[in-house]
């Protein structure tokens, strides 16, 4: 089965980076998806993975204000930069299946989203498509739409992937949850997600993406090591207030 990152699917993988520094920077050669006052969003490469690494921690840092254990930080940047340019190398020899769009500002990256075909689970919710395990944008950038052109490019990139529905999970307190609401998610239902040895009480949100999927959703692959079978939570986790 394809997963979306190195830990996809687990209760933990939709926060924000809220006041991070950036890291990272432009990748040559690869063509930006939409470009706006000089933040320039790209499909994510090999080269990207320190960076999303960064990103990534810095948003679990964010989720121990809503229940996440301080264990999730055992990990470094670094550790987690290794662990997401493994899944992109998997992704690269079509090992894993999914999108991780970049955004990028002259001072590097300031954000990424990530879109998957679901991990399968014995006792899933309706059923959906494609989640949505990460979103995140550095507090510096936050109010400048960034975060919701992320959220639209992923949703674009999975429709033309197969997708027809997008589902990410949101702490049931979180203060950006309106954000979701305002970006047409659906309120989909409330569930108890377990993740390092905690129960976190989630609210599920399904997105519709854009015009009629045409192509079939990618065949699954073997996951990539570190990926946890639980769901993930919430995407625009600009930690903090409504990004937009």
């Amino acid at each position: 089965m394809d997963v979306c990152g190195p830990t996809a699917q687990s209760a933990a993988g939709n926060w924000a980076g809220y006041g991070a520094r950036g890291h990272g920077g432009i990748t040559a050669g690869v063509k930006a998806m939409h470009t706006t006052d000089g933040v320039i969003l790209r499909e994510g490469t090999l080269v990207d993975a320190d960076a999303i690494g960064l990103l990534h921690r810095i948003s679990l840092q964010a989720g121990i204000e809503y229940g996440v254990p301080p264990s999730a930080l055992l990990l470094s940047a670094a550790d987690r930069g290794k662990e997401w340019r493994e899944w992109l190398r998997a992704k690269g020899i079509g090992r894993a299946a999914g999108v991780v769009v970049v955004a990028d500002s002259l001072h590097g990256s300031v954000g990424f989203a990530c879109v998957c075909p679901p991990v399968p689970r014995r006792k899933a919710p309706a059923p959906h498509d494609w989640d949505m395990p990460y979103l995140t944008v550095m507090q510096a950038h936050q109010a400048q739409k960034v975060g919701s052109r992320l959220l639209q490019q992923a949703l674009e990139r999975a429709g033309a992937a197969g997708a027809r529905t997008v589902l990410l999970r949101s702490p049931a307190e979180a203060r950006w949850n309106p954000f979701y609401e305002a970006c047409g998610g659906l309120h989909d239902g409330v569930e108890e997600v377990p993740y390092l040895g905690v129960s976190l009480q989630v609210i599920r949100y399904r997105f519709p993406v854009p015009g009629d999927a045409a192509a079939p959703a990618p065949r699954r692959a073997a996951p990539v090591p570190g990926v946890s079978p639980a769901p993930v939570l919430p995407p625009e986790q600009e930690t903090g207030p409504q990004p937009e």
